[in-house]
């Protein structure tokens, strides 16, 4: 993560594999992006991927809060119940950004699944 759109720029931050970005604009090869936990800049558009599938199956090991934010403490959204495998979308932290049995995508901790 950049804090301008050029190859030159001062690194922001490194972003792990599968990081969880909302893209809200672009110059250039670049993406103008915003992280889950409100934080932006730029990532080159070759560095990037579209959701098109999920990562992986991850399945829930004790009852959990789907929350809209991964940050302890944040607005529960739904209540997950334990052994249901969940597609993962995408990552942040300690948190997995998955869909719910009833379509609805948020946040829950890494710690709760197996």
């Amino acid at each position: 993560l950049r804090d301008r759109p050029a190859s030159g720029a001062q690194v922001v931050t490194e972003l792990p594999r599968h990081t969880a970005v909302r893209v809200v604009g672009g110059v250039g090869t670049w993406y103008r992006v915003k992280l889950p936990d409100g934080g932006s800049g730029f990532v080159a558009g070759r560095l990037t991927e579209e959701i098109r599938e999920p990562l992986w199956l991850e399945r829930v090991a004790h009852v959990q809060d789907l929350q809209e934010d991964p940050v302890p403490g944040a607005p529960v959204v739904d209540h997950l119940p334990d052994g249901i495998d969940l597609p993962v979308l995408g990552t942040f932290g300690d948190f997995l950004y998955v869909v719910a049995p009833n379509g609805r995508a948020g946040w829950i901790s890494a710690t709760g699944t197996s």
